[in-house]
C-alpha cells in the first residue's frame, strides 16, 4: 500500500495513465440528450448555408462569403455526405471536434507533467473548467485540434528531435491555418517560440536546427501550395485574400466593439481586483508568474527540454488568449484556457513536490538530496538508505530551519489547500452540467424534455433534434409556409442573422452573405448587397418580428452598422408588404409592379411594422427586447 501511494505521488506518468484519463475523458463528455435545447440559429447560420452550398457545387469566396476558413466547410461538407446532409450529423461532427480537444490535452500533460497524482488533477479540472458547454453540438472545435496536435507534435520533436514531428507540426499549421486564420497564427507563435528557445539554449544543436527547420517550412507548403493553385483555377484567389484581409482588419470593430481594452492604462486597469472584466484576465497573472519562472530557471541554469516544451505551449496558448479577449462569453475563450490550466498545474507541481520532497528530507535528514534536471524522473528508493534524487532541484541540511513538528502539520494542509480548491468548482461543474456524472451516482436523467416544453422537430433536416415547443412551432411553420406558397424558383431573402433558415427550408442563399451582418465587415460589401438587392430584389424577405438584445449591445455601439440596418429596413418598408407571419417571423413579400398589393394569405399572429433605429442613439429599448417590426 506504501509503495503503490508513493508511486501514485512520485510516479512519473505512463501511457497506461494517459490510457485511463483518455477513456475517463470520453465517459465524461457523454451527453446522451445532446441535440435537445434550444436551436442556435445564429452559430449554425455561420456554417450550414456554406455547406449545403459546397455540396452544390459552389465554390467558397467566390461564390459566397465565409467566415473562416475553407476546411470548416469542406470537411462537414465531406462528412454529412456519406452520413446525411442535416443538422444532426453537423451536430455531432462538432461534438466530437471538441471532444478531441480534451485528448490532446492528455497525450500534451503526459510529457509536461512527472507526477501522476496532479497530471490526473490536472486533467479532471481542466475539463470541467474548459468544457463548452451550451456551444460544444454548434461550434466548430477542428482549429483548436489542429492547433493542440501542432503543440504535441512539437512536444515529440525536442524530445526526439526527429523531423518527421516538424514536418507534420508544418502540415497541421497550415490546416490550422486554413481552419481558422486566429489559431494558425497563435500555433506558428507557439512553436517558432519553443524552437528559438531550444535553439538559444543548445537543446537542439544549431546544425539540426537549422536543417530542421527547412522541413518544418516545407511542411506548411506542401498544404499552402496546392490551395492556391485551386485559388487560382477557380478564379477565387483574389476573393479569398479579400476575404481574408476584412475579417482580420474589420472583424472586431463590427462583430464585438469595445471588449477589447483599447489603451495600455485601460489594460491595467482590467487587471485589478474589483474591475468587471478582472475575472477574465486572471490567465495574464499566471503567463507573467510563468515568465518569472523561466527567469529563474535560467537564472540557476537549469534550463532543459521541458522549459521548451512549456514555452512552445505558453507561445500557443498566450496568444490564443489575448485574441479571445473579443469573445469572452464564448467557446473560444474557454479553449484559450486549456494550455493555460497546464501550465498553472505544471508550477503547483513544482510547489507541490517541493514541499513533498522537503518533508520527506526532514523525515529522513540521512539522505542526500541529489542535484538532477527537472526532466529526469523521480525514481522511488527501495530502502530508506538509498539515495533519492530530488526531481525539482536540492534542499540543503544547513537550510532546514523550520521544526520537524511544523511541518507535518503545514505540508498536510498545504495539501489539502492544492487538492481543495483544485477539485472544489471542478466537481461541482461535473455534479451540474455533466449527464454521466447523475448516471454514476444512480439519479435519473431526462433524454428527452416533456412535451409541454420541448417536442422533437419536424423538419425534414432537422430529423433527431428536441427544441422548445415554441420555437419548433415557428420553423416548422414558416418551412410549411415557404414550401407552400413560395415556388423553387422564387428567391427569398434571410434577414439578417438567419441564415440557417435556408438550410431548413433547402433554398439557396441569396446573394453572397448567408448572414446579412457579414457584409457590415465592408463598406463595399454593404453598397453591393443593397446594390443587388435594387437590381434583382427576391421576391420575398423574411425578418424576426423581434431583434435580439445583440442589436444595442453590440451592433448599434457602431454607428455605421445603424446605418446599415437602417437602409436595410426602409428598403423592406418601400418595396415590399407583410405576406404571411408566425411566432417569431414575419414574410414580406415584393409589391406588385403595376402598384397592386398581393393579396396577404396568412396572418395569424400579430406583428408590428419595422421602425428604423433612431440616427441619433442606439436603438430604443423596451421592456423585452427591441421590436422591429
Amino acid at each position: 500500500m506504501k509503495r503503490i501511494k508513493t508511486d501514485w505521488l512520485y510516479g512519473l506518468p505512463t501511457y497506461g495513465n494517459a490510457l485511463a484519463l483518455a477513456l475517463f475523458t470520453v465517459f465524461i463528455c457523454i451527453f446522451p440528450n445532446y441535440l435537445n435545447g434550444e436551436m442556435n440559429l445564429y452559430q449554425y447560420g455561420l456554417f450550414l448555408p456554406g455547406v449545403d452550398a459546397v455540396l452544390k457545387g459552389l465554390v467558397p469566396y467566390r461564390d459566397f462569403f465565409h467566415l473562416y476558413g475553407p476546411l470548416t466547410l469542406y470537411l462537414p461538407a465531406l462528412v454529412m455526405k456519406f452520413f446525411g446532409v442535416n443538422i444532426p450529423t453537423l451536430s455531432l461532427y462538432f461534438y466530437i471536434s471538441n471532444v478531441l480537444t480534451f485528448l490532446l490535452c492528455v497525450l500534451i500533460a503526459k510529457d509536461v507533467f512527472k507526477t501522476k497524482f496532479v497530471y490526473a488533477l490536472c486533467m479532471v479540472v481542466l475539463i470541467a473548467r474548459t468544457f463548452p458547454q451550451g456551444i460544444f453540438t454548434c461550434a466548430d472545435g477542428l482549429g483548436y485540434v489542429f492547433g493542440l496536435w501542432i503543440v504535441y507534435s512539437a512536444v515529440k520533436y525536442i524530445q526526439k528531435q526527429k523531423k518527421g514531428w516538424l514536418l507534420s507540426a508544418g502540415i497541421l499549421t497550415a490546416c490550422a491555418f486554413l481552419s481558422n486564420w486566429e489559431i494558425g497564427v497563435c500555433a506558428f507563435v507557439g512553436i517558432v517560440l519553443g524552437l528559438c528557445f531550444a535553439y538559444m539554449f543548445k537543446i537542439i544543436s544549431r546544425e539540426l536546427f537549422r536543417e530542421h527547420f527547412d522541413v518544418f517550412g516545407r511542411g506548411i507548403l506542401f498544404i499552402f501550395l496546392p490551395y492556391v493553385f485551386y485559388l487560382i483555377l477557380t478564379g477565387s484567389l483574389v476573393a479569398y485574400l479579400n476575404s481574408l484581409g476584412t475579417v482580420i482588419l474589420g472583424a472586431a470593430k463590427v462583430m464585438a466593439p469595445g471588449t477589447y481594452p483599447k489603451t495600455a492604462l485601460e489594460f491595467i486597469a482590467w487587471l485589478i481586483p474589483g474591475n468587471p472584466h478582472f475575472k477574465f484576465l486572471t490567465p495574464a497573472y499566471l503567463y507573467l508568474a510563468f515568465s518569472i519562472f523561466c527567469y529563474q530557471e535560467f537564472k540557476n541554469n537549469r534550463v532543459t527540454k521541458d522549459h521548451a516544451i512549456l514555452v512552445t505551449l505558453a507561445g500557443y496558448g498566450a496568444t490564443l488568449f489575448v485574441l479571445a479577449l473579443g469573445h469572452k462569453e464564448g467557446a473560444g475563450f474557454l479553449m484559450a484556457l486549456q494550455p493555460e490550466k497546464i501550465i498553472l498545474f505544471y508550477l503547483l507541481e513544482r510547489f507541490f513536490v517541493f514541499f513533498l520532497s522537503d518533508f520527506k528530507h526532514a523525515l529522513c535528514p540521512e539522505k542526500t538530496i541529489l542535484n538532477q534536471p527537472a526532466d529526469l524522473p523521480l525514481k522511488t528508493s527501495k530502502s530508506r538508505r538509498e539515495t533519492t534524487p530530488d526531481l525539482f532541484g536540492t534542499v540543503e541540511p544547513a537550510k532546514q530551519e523550520v521544526p520537524l513538528c511544523l511541518r507535518k502539520m503545514v505540508i498536510p494542509v498545504l495539501m489539502f489547500l492544492f487538492i481543495g480548491s483544485s477539485l472544489g468548482f471542478a466537481l461541482i461543474r461535473y455534479y451540474k452540467k455533466f449527464p454521466m456524472t447523475k448516471i454514476l451516482l444512480g439519479q435519473q436523467i431526462c433524454l428527452k424534455a416533456a412535451p409541454t416544453v420541448e417536442r422533437p422537430l419536424r423538419i425534414l433536416r432537422a430529423q433527431g433534434m428536441v427544441v422548445p415547443a415554441v420555437q419548433a412551432e415557428d420553423l416548422e411553420s414558416l418551412t410549411a409556409m415557404m414550401q407552400k406558397f413560395i415556388s423553387d424558383k422564387d428567391r427569398i431573402f434571410m434577414y439578417p442573422e438567419e441564415g440557417a433558415l435556408y438550410f431548413l427550408a433547402q433554398r439557396s442563399v441569396y446573394g453572397r452573405f448567408p448572414m446579412a451582418t457579414l457584409s457590415w465587415l465592408n463598406d463595399r460589401w454593404h453598397q453591393q448587397l443593397m446594390t443587388d438587392l435594387k437590381e434583382n430584389p427576391p421576391q420575398y424577405i423574411v425578418l424576426p418580428k423581434v431583434f435580439s438584445a445583440k442589436y444595442n449591445d453590440v451592433y448599434f455601439l457602431n454607428d455605421n452598422n445603424r446605418i446599415k440596418f437602417n437602409d436595410m429596413l426602409w428598403f423592406v418598408a418601400q418595396n415590399y408588404v407583410m405576406k404571411a407571419t408566425t411566432s417569431k417571423s414575419v414574410i414580406y413579400q415584393r409589391k406588385s409592379l403595376d402598384g397592386k398589393k398581393p393579396k396577404q394569405n396568412i396572418s395569424t399572429h400579430p406583428v408590428r411594422r419595422a421602425r428604423p433605429a433612431s440616427s441619433g442613439g442606439h436603438a430604443r429599448r423596451s421592456k423585452s427586447p427591441r421590436k422591429g417590426q
